[in-house]
């Protein structure tokens, strides 16, 4: 799986707007995720292939579309990035029993993510 996009963000503006929209035009099934303003996106799964994905408010960071890439081990690949001439935006994130997320900006100054499968990422103390 590594080196594929798995998983998307679109922002918005209006988020009813917005989900009638997908839910209509491209027949996606869109839900609220827990109390938060995200709501997550399903297209209709007849044979396997492509990513599901996110609608997002719209905030200072996500201005545009955002892809995550999964990877098989973040950190490297947040060094890769660096050495390569790109930006680490963030360090490795925790999704609690999911894995881990970062940002990083390429060399053409697009923003994007990472991805690592990981189950055992337990929630942060605090």
């Amino acid at each position: 799986m590594a080196g594929k996009v798995v998983h998307f963000e679109i922002p918005f503006d209006d988020a009813e707007r917005a989900r009638r929209f997908y839910e209509d035009a491209l027949e996606w099934q869109v839900e609220q995720f827990g109390d938060m303003s995200y709501f997550t996106t399903r297209g209709e799964d007849s044979d396997g292939m492509g990513a599901d994905g996110a609608l997002a408010e719209r905030d200072a960071e996500l201005r545009s579309p955002l892809l995550y890439i999964a990877v098989a081990d973040i950190d490297a690949s947040l060094a890769r990035i660096r050495a390569g001439g790109g930006e680490p935006l963030t360090d490795r994130i925790p999704i609690p029993g999911m894995g881990w997320w970062a940002a990083f900006r390429d060399t053409e100054g697009n923003r994007m993510g990472l991805f690592q499968h990981d189950p055992s990422v337990a929630v942060p103390e605090e």
